[in-house]
């Protein structure tokens, strides 16, 4: 069983863009006794129909309430009782929801203030809707309008120009800090009306770290986000998949093989083949990626025909089936534009190595993700909500992150853009196999945006990192390849996920709250006055 530690923030104190980091560490807040901080997170997408809603659900209920209260502000112009929401709300100390078809922007931000909160968490971004931004807008706006006010009623010098005998005083107005997190994968692009994101040290690399094994010289990735940036010590994105889906008798997990095989037939797989499968959004696949998947794909079909047409049985006993590639329908000029793809590079017969899938309901798409034997990762930008479902259900994932080197030294990447010859070599190879030149392939997929690395990030969280993340696409090839061929380790791959599982960090929500609040009790407390940059905060794992 994991044994969850009591955070400890480190905080990089940077005075100045040209500063160099010092390192200053707090205890717990567990251990100081201070009034209540007031938290507020604000989306509109607190919706039973939304992922955020699903993913977040029994975050509310894992916060210290003795040290913090609770806000949520939901957008909405009519009230959700779906049971996500439901849950959101009866955990959280006020829920508040602000109809913008009735109030503006600054109405909604204002009513916001009444609250006096010290951290208002923002979980859209620029996902979906600008509303949210323009309420986080907001405060630039107010706060230059109290320096105003404060400026005419007291005159440059400070001096009272009022004449009303009045003592001049300008009603205090207490402005929250703004963090950015979940709704938009990237960077927020503003210091001014966003002071912080929440990540972690695999989706953005820390610029500066005197820790050896953090070291990122190479990585230029942090310098693209203006904001101050809060460091989660395992993987940022967080999810209530442990006490949403439970476990066998639920409904949703598989309880044995004679149920995976029904359920497969049902969806039109062969009960005995090996499913390779990607679930997520047609769009997020690249034609490299795609190719990468069909020539692995044929290469092991190759070998299960050979085996048969030989009667040989030497081969890989296990496979009874010609192996398939499960993927989601959008629509049928997707699923036709795919398969006049692959029957014009790969050749007629692997055109019968696709299955589609339908879009389906929630539970539904949980339960028949345990058909899948693997899950194939998108590269140019990664499952996120999707990959926490695949790995929580015990289907391992291959993710590609360019200069991987292990777990441990995750933060050591090499250059995330490599030499041509790198680029040539990949792409001869592609050629070989398929006999064709794609002039789309000549583009290195890049992971250095935070979209395209929030997989390996999942994967070390949840400790088979080492694995199942590779440096480039051949390797990725390969261990598609292995996952077939290699029974006896993927087996063993599948029997270490499911047993860790229950105990990694990745699915244990109250210990990513209690690391978040030491994050938040640092930035509570943070003294911004003199600060030209904010302070990067990295929650650490300590004693």
């Amino acid at each position: 069983r994991y044994t969850r530690p009591r955070p400890m923030v480190v905080t990089r104190r940077l005075n100045s863009t040209d500063s160099p980091a010092i390192i200053t560490k707090t205890t717990s807040m567990q251990q100081q006794a201070i009034p209540k901080i007031r938290i507020g997170y604000i989306s509109p997408d607190f919706t039973s129909k939304h992922p955020l809603a699903f993913l977040m659900q029994h975050v509310f209920c894992h916060h210290d309430k003795y040290r913090f209260e609770i806000h949520v502000y939901s957008i909405a112009s009519k009230e959700d009782n779906g049971p996500e929401v439901q849950a959101i709300r009866d955990s959280s100390d006020y829920f508040t929801y602000l109809s913008p078809s009735t109030m503006s922007p600054v109405e909604m931000y204002q009513r916001i203030l009444e609250d006096e909160l010290e951290i208002l968490v923002d979980l859209c971004g620029y996902a979906g809707t600008s509303v949210v931004a323009e309420i986080m807008a907001t405060r630039s706006l107010l706060q230059r309008h109290v320096m105003e006010t404060t400026t005419d009623t007291c005159g440059d010098d400070g001096s009272n120009n009022n004449n009303d005998g009045d003592d001049g005083d300008v009603p205090s107005v207490r402005f929250p800090m703004h963090v950015s997190y979940m709704g938009f994968p990237g960077s927020i692009g503003s210091s001014k009306v966003w002071d912080y994101s929440v990540f972690d040290p695999i989706v953005v690399p820390p610029d500066h770290d005197h820790n050896t094994s953090m070291s990122n010289q190479h990585h230029n990735i942090r310098r693209h986000y203006k904001e101050a940036l809060i460091f989660m010590p395992h993987c940022y994105f967080v999810n209530s998949h442990k006490s949403v889906i439970g476990g066998k008798g639920d409904g949703i997990m598989l309880t044995n093989d004679d149920e995976r095989r029904k359920l497969r037939v049902r969806y039109g797989l062969d009960p005995e083949a090996f499913v390779y499968c990607c679930h997520s959004r047609p769009d997020k696949i690249d034609p490299t990626t795609f190719r990468c998947w069909m020539r692995a794909l044929s290469r092991v079909r190759s070998e299960y025909f050979s085996r048969v047409n030989d009667k040989n049985e030497s081969g890989y006993p296990q496979m009874r089936a010609p192996p398939v590639l499960w993927l989601l329908r959008s629509g049928e000029e997707m699923e036709r534009n795919l398969r006049d793809l692959v029957r014009s590079e790969f050749g007629q017969d692997m055109e019968e190595a696709m299955v589609f899938a339908d879009v389906a309901e929630r539970n539904e798409h949980l339960r028949r993700l345990g058909c899948a034997d693997v899950f194939l990762d998108t590269p140019s930008y990664n499952a996120h909500t999707l990959g926490c479902d695949a790995l929580y259900m015990g289907v391992p994932m291959i993710s590609l992150l360019r200069g991987f080197k292990n777990a441990d030294t995750i933060g050591e990447c090499e250059e995330e853009r490599f030499a041509d010859a790198d680029l040539v070599e990949e792409s001869t190879n592609e050629n070989i196999i398929s006999g064709k030149e794609h002039l789309g392939e000549h583009r290195l997929i890049a992971t250095d945006k935070l979209a395209s690395r929030v997989g390996a990030s999942l994967l070390a969280a949840v400790g088979i990192a080492n694995d199942l993340v590779f440096p480039n696409m051949d390797g990725y090839e390969k261990a598609m390849v292995r996952c077939v061929t290699d029974r006896k380790w993927f087996d063993d791959l599948r029997r270490r996920l499911n047993s860790l599982n229950d105990s990694s960090p990745l699915f244990d929500t109250r210990l990513w709250v209690e690391n978040l609040e030491a994050a938040f009790g640092e930035l509570a407390s943070l003294k911004t006055t003199g600060l030209d940059v904010l302070p990067d905060i990295m929650v650490t794992i300590g004693d």
